[in-house]
């Protein structure tokens, strides 16, 4: 019988341990957290760690998670949603285009605006064409190099 409550205490004292490791770095509570589940379920809190979600639940299951290391943030109510990244491109022009020539890397947009008038597709005012091209560029793989 001691062996048995000897093993216990220290699996109990593991998982304590566990715990303290796995604790979440933030805790956002009481809002309207919206998940991406398979019933995009409403959730009243969001625990993190290290920049990643790591559970959805309930104002109380969470906050049971928190240590003297965790920040705590009262969201008093308001809605997060999952982020959404809309390059906003139309696929068949700019397959098009692709088509008939390759498109270079751009640093800035100062580049973009000097390509687009070596080309003849606008002058170097002709920003929010300059806008699109540059994106373009930052979702082939580079977005460091564009920003």
């Amino acid at each position: 019988m001691t062996a048995r409550l000897f093993h216990l205490s220290c699996l109990l004292a593991g998982v304590a341990s566990l715990h303290a490791v796995d604790a979440p770095d933030l805790i956002v509570h009481h809002g309207k957290i919206v998940s991406v589940d398979d019933h995009f379920s409403v959730q009243q809190a969001m625990a993190l760690r290290e920049g990643r979600i790591v559970a959805l639940g309930s104002n109380d299951d969470l906050l049971k998670t928190k240590t003297d290391q965790t920040r705590v943030i009262d969201l008093g109510g308001k809605t997060v949603l999952p982020g959404l990244i809309d390059s906003h491109t139309h696929p068949t022009g700019a397959s098009m285009t692709e088509f008939e020539h390759a498109i270079p890397d751009f640093e800035t947009i100062q580049d973009v605006l000097a390509y687009m008038y070596e080309n003849g597709w606008g002058t170097p005012v002709d920003y929010s064409r300059a806008v699109y091209w540059y994106r373009k560029a930052a979702l082939r793989g580079a977005p460091d190099r564009c920003t």
